[in-house]
């Protein structure tokens, strides 16, 4: 019985509507949960664990991201360069200063899968460490802060407009054919 998602494959083709989120006074956790929702592909109605359909994302202003408690002094980075003794150990407070868009790409790399799949969807993530970026002409639709506290929450990713936007294109791109194929498939088995 074939998948659906094999089927499906073209929907990595489909148009990506680039993402833009502002780190400035969010917490570091909840951006990088809201970037790797947004990669993966969880908020589109077409999602398939196995495809590459999540948005790019551009994140701005790594450098004024916040950890709560006391993680700026207990939170270690650790890198290491293959030889012996050659472990390299960062605290958080420091990585800010020199890298702050190491914070956000090693926060987000923990959340995606770890596979092939997962490395391609942090190749399409963006960090800057200030307000300034290089994608201007990719039409970025900013990720609005929802929730109580005005903070980033997942729920607020997708209005229904643009749910529907979404569908309208897949339809679009997806021959008459190919939608009469999948649909008599799914008749026969079952």
């Amino acid at each position: 019985m074939p998948s659906f998602a094999k089927d499906l494959r073209h929907i990595s083709k489909v148009d990506k509507i680039w993402r833009l989120v502002d780190a400035k006074g969010e917490i570091l956790g909840r951006v990088g949960n809201i970037v790797a929702h947004l990669l993966q592909g969880k908020h589109k109605p077409y999602y398939d664990r196995s495809v590459l359909c999540g948005d790019p994302v551009v994140v701005i202003n790594a450098r004024y991201v916040e950890l709560t408690g006391r993680k700026w002094k207990t939170r270690v980075y650790k890198k290491h360069s293959g030889y012996p003794g050659g472990l390299n150990e960062f605290p958080a407070k420091e990585l800010i200063k020199e890298k702050p868009e190491e914070l956000i790409y090693e926060t987000v790399r923990h959340m995606l899968p770890k596979n092939n799949l997962g490395t391609e969807m942090l190749g399409i993530l963006r960090v800057y460490p200030e307000k300034e970026h290089l994608h201007e002409n990719q039409q970025l639709v900013p990720v609005p802060p929802t929730g109580k506290d005005k903070r980033l929450t997942v729920e607020g990713i997708l209005e229904q407009d643009e749910k529907e936007e979404l569908w309208r294109r897949i339809l679009v791109s997806v021959p008459p054919q190919g939608l009469n194929s999948i649909y008599s498939k799914r008749c026969k088995t079952k």
